[in-house]
């Protein structure tokens, strides 16, 4: 067999996985933060830039909440193209730390809207808080 036929195929099926990739953690992310945040761009040597209403902007000049956003919204998408016959559960431990309160609800509401099963380890009682208030319902276990 030609080796070079086989890595180009797999470098066109790298770039097509990429570019989904991209294109849902895009879209997670503009619902996540209501469009505040638009688009992420990945370029081959894996820099990246999202692009607000003032243009793009590094990776480097955003804060560490709003990373966490991003991480979050790549997570999922790559959750979703990997499984996407089947949705698996979402497993968070304590992943929220850094989020502002607004952006955590965000996050909470759009995971109830997608129908995500998601179990939440966490110290805080922030997260139940939330959920109570927003009305999305949710079981516990508190272990002590």
């Amino acid at each position: 067999r030609d080796r070079s036929v086989s890595r180009g195929l797999g470098d066109v099926y790298k770039r097509q996985v990429g570019r989904k990739l991209q294109i849902r953690t895009s879209q997670i992310l503009s619902e996540i933060t209501d469009g505040e945040y638009q688009d992420v761009q990945m370029d081959a040597a894996s820099h990246m830039t999202v692009t607000t209403g003032n243009g793009a902007e590094a990776l480097e000049c955003l804060s560490r909440g709003t990373l966490e956003l991003i991480y979050f919204a790549m997570r999922m998408a790559a959750g979703e193209l990997l499984c996407q016959e089947e949705s698996l559960p979402v497993i968070l431990d304590d992943i929220f730390g850094m989020y502002e309160e607004e952006d955590l609800e965000a996050v909470l509401e759009w995971m109830y809207k997608e129908k995500k099963q998601v179990i939440i380890s966490t110290c805080s009682k922030r997260e139940m808080e939330l959920l109570d208030r927003e009305g999305i319902p949710y079981g516990k276990q508190i272990i002590s």
